[in-house]
């Protein structure tokens, strides 16, 4: 009877050996792996490999053209009284623009409100308590244009006659230079070919200066670009008597385009 006992006791002592093992293989509270789902495993490389650099490109223009930001603002105790007088005052002035030959299609309205104008005062209740308030004391018409001068010769007295001819309701926000659409297109085109370059000499360099090999190319992008616009603030004064014209330089311009490159190292 015993030795029936010993016999049935083997294989549980076995059978526990056997669960316990496999229980040692995993650790507890462990979830299943991605290998041990049947998953391949993926190893993400890190964006900082590599060598990389920064190109720089910048091609220097002649402005072409001008752009004039300017317009008139009326007030007056009615809505009425100031509309018509910055209505005269910016009739007075597109005259002027078409009198030294800008065209009809280089001036555009940009902004154009009617605004009430308040002040603020104190009023003292019965028992002489102060209470503040605000009284309407009229209205405010403002209505602005922007140029474009294309003859940048004459841009000092475009400025000038415009500035006369809207008086003291006139306001001029400045001058900004530029060039046309198709220049500027090839000279950021040339500006980013120019960046390409200097980050292809900078990449040999480091590389030959750190005794390695320059891989193939990994990754190159346009980290930004600067528009050719100069911008130039003008005084809004009518001076009391004739003086000399008004002298505003365009001076150049710079297309400036950087880009960033990585290339990998063998």
């Amino acid at each position: 009877m015993c030795r029936y006992r010993a016999a049935l006791a083997v294989p549980l002592v076995f059978l526990a050996v056997i669960a316990c093992t496999r229980s040692a293989s995993q650790p507890t509270g462990s979830t299943s792996s991605p290998l041990q789902a049947g998953a391949p495993l993926v190893v993400q490389s890190s964006q900082q490999t590599g060598l990389w650099v920064t190109g720089e490109g910048k091609v220097t223009l002649t402005p072409t053209l001008a752009l004039l930001s300017l317009g008139v603002e009326a007030r007056a105790d009615t809505v009425s009284k100031a509309r018509d007088d910055a209505a005269n005052a910016m009739g007075r002035i597109l005259e002027s623009l078409k009198a030294n030959g800008v065209a009809q299609r280089d001036i555009q309205t940009r902004h154009f409100t009617v605004q009430p104008l308040y002040t603020y005062r104190e009023r003292v209740l019965p028992g002489g308590e102060r209470q503040g308030e605000q009284v309407l004391v009229g209205y405010q018409v403002s209505n602005q244009v922007s140029v474009k001068v294309r003859a940048l010769e004459r841009i000092g007295k475009v400025v000038d006659d415009a500035v006369a001819a809207g008086g003291d309701l006139v306001r001029v926000q400045g001058v900004a230079f530029s060039v046309d659409e198709p220049e500027q297109r090839q000279a950021t085109a040339q500006a980013r070919e120019l960046a390409v370059k200097d980050a292809l000499e900078k990449a040999r360099q480091m590389a030959g200066s750190a005794g390695i090999s320059l891989g193939k190319l990994l990754y190159l992008t346009e980290s930004g670009s600067v528009a050719p616009v100069y911008r130039e603030a003008v005084a809004t004064a009518v001076p009391a008597a004739p003086g000399p014209p008004t002298p505003i330089v365009p001076g150049e311009l710079t297309v400036t385009v950087t880009v960033q490159a990585v290339f990998a190292i063998p």
